[in-house]
This record gives C-alpha cells, sequence and structure tokens, in this order.
C-alpha cells in the first residue's frame, strides 16, 4: 500500500495538531505560557478542522480511515492531556489537588483512545496484532 492512498487532508490536519501540541509543551517547559496557550489554542483549531474535513471526504480506503483514527487519537492525547497537563504544572500547578484536576482532565483522551481500540472490527483468523497501552 503506497503512502499517498493512505494519507489524506485530514492527516495533514491532524499532523498539524500534533505539531502544534509538541510545541505547546515545548513553550510551557520553557515558562513562555502566552505562547504555549496560543499554540493550544491552534492546535484546537486544527483538531476542530481534521474533523469537518474527514467527514466531509468520502475517497479514503478502510486502510487510510483506520490509519486516521489513531493518528488523530495520538494527536489529541498530546494537544489535550499531555500539553495541558505540563501547562499547568510548569505554571505551578503543583498542590495535590491541582495534581489531582490536571490527572482528571487527561482521561479524556485516554478514554477515546480505549474507545477507539474497543470499537475495531474482529479480526481475522491467523492476524497478529501489537498493542500498545497507552
Amino acid at each position: 500500500m503506497k503512502i499517498k492512498e493512505i494519507l489524506k487532508l485530514a492527516d495533514f490536519f491532524t499532523i498539524g495538531n500534533l505539531i502544534f501540541g509538541v510545541l505547546s509543551i515545548f513553550y510551557a517547559i520553557l515558562g513562555l505560557f502566552t505562547y504555549a496557550a496560543i499554540f493550544l489554542l491552534i492546535a484546537v483549531l486544527f483538531d476542530f478542522l481534521d474533523g469537518k474535513i474527514a467527514r466531509m471526504s468520502k475517497k479514503a480506503t478502510e486502510q487510510g480511515k483506520q490509519f486516521g483514527k489513531q493518528l488523530d487519537s495520538l494527536a489529541d492525547i498530546v494537544s489535550f492531556g499531555v500539553a495541558p497537563a505540563v501547562f499547568g504544572f510548569a505554571a505551578g500547578l503543583q498542590e495535590w489537588w491541582q495534581i489531582v484536576i490536571l490527572l482528571f482532565l487527561s482521561q479524556r483522551p485516554m478514554r477515546k483512545r480505549r474507545w477507539l481500540l474497543s470499537s475495531r472490527p474482529a479480526l481475522k483468523p491467523g492476524r497478529q496484532v501489537l498493542l500498545s497501552r497507552a
């Protein structure tokens, strides 16, 4: 399978979401919270756009759709799980109750990941799959 048969336009927006989520993490670690927040908002915009474009696009193969779902899940974990937690910790949210709130908020992408893994079709006999725990 060629890569251009798997990647679709929405996947490029998902990759943009992932890139801006990582940039938000880097800038939060550096203490530049304004830039980190701006990058996080851009990641939200890219996440919104990739969902809209994926729903409008009907050209993707089944393998391309599965790739897009997994890529979107990874981008969501980074942008909406890890980045806000790093942002909060770097901003000084280090009391026990603040950490509990950050952990609670970071569970949304984990629940989505679990849902994606549980809703996939049954595997054909003889097919091996390596699953990683997120």
